[in-house]
């Protein structure tokens, strides 16, 4: 069973740093807004339900409450150190479950959950505050030791190699079919010229035949 052991303050006034002990969660943290976005969490939804509380927030040994302007902290410590003593986890709530539970399915944002509970949150934790990711976008990916560039250069190589042997055939092929080309005219021309010098032949030959006719006469 949890015990708040200190209750620390933050440059918010309006929000109060609750510790505790031992963990509430083994792993991850838990952030909500409103009653709705806490419904299923036992702690959410107890702190919300007593009313002039505008958010919670949650990790391993502390928890951050934010109340109303309005509301007098006098009305609410002893309400909210019940509330929190009174929670009762399940003895095999892992940090798997507890993360299935804040939404961290997918195994990149699991990773950057990891990253910021072991180097931001606890920093932020120290202001009484904390810090959930609702959506992500990678913009770029950098690179220093050039992983990414040396596994795309076999790819690369291969393409550029096949590049040039694609470019090697069409010129071969295309100096094939010039060759062809100027065999297949020069064959042309040489069968013109041959039938042209078969035509002058016959002629000259017939003009001779029909001379000697004339003379025969």
């Amino acid at each position: 069973m949890p015990k708040v052991i200190n209750i620390e303050p933050t440059p918010n006034p309006d929000a109060l740093k609750f510790l505790v002990h031992p963990a509430l969660l083994k792993a991850g943290s838990r952030s909500f807004k409103d009653f709705g976005a806490a419904v299923g969490d036992p702690l959410g939804s107890c702190l919300f339900g007593l009313g002039r509380i505008t958010s919670v927030f949650y990790m391993d040994r502390f928890v951050t409450v934010n109340k109303d302007p309005a509301a007098e902290w006098s009305d609410l410590i002893d309400p909210i150190c019940e509330a929190i003593e009174d929670l009762r986890l399940p003895e095999n709530e892992s940090g798997d479950e507890a993360k299935a539970l804040s939404g961290e399915a997918d195994a990149t944002l699991e990773q950057i959950n990891q990253i910021l509970d072991s180097r931001i949150r606890p920093g932020l934790a120290g202001d009484g505050g904390g810090l959930e990711v609702i959506s992500f976008t990678i913009k770029e990916v950098r690179d220093k030791n050039d992983y990414i560039t040396n596994m795309g250069r076999p790819d690369v190589a291969r393409i550029k190699r096949d590049a040039d042997v694609a470019g090697a055939e069409a010129e071969r092929d295309t100096a094939m079919r010039r060759a062809i080309a100027s065999r297949e005219a020069a064959v042309a021309k040489a069968q013109a010229d041959q039938e042209r010098v078969l035509a002058e032949t016959l002629s000259q030959a017939k003009q001779a035949e029909a001379q000697r006719d004339l003379e025969v006469k």
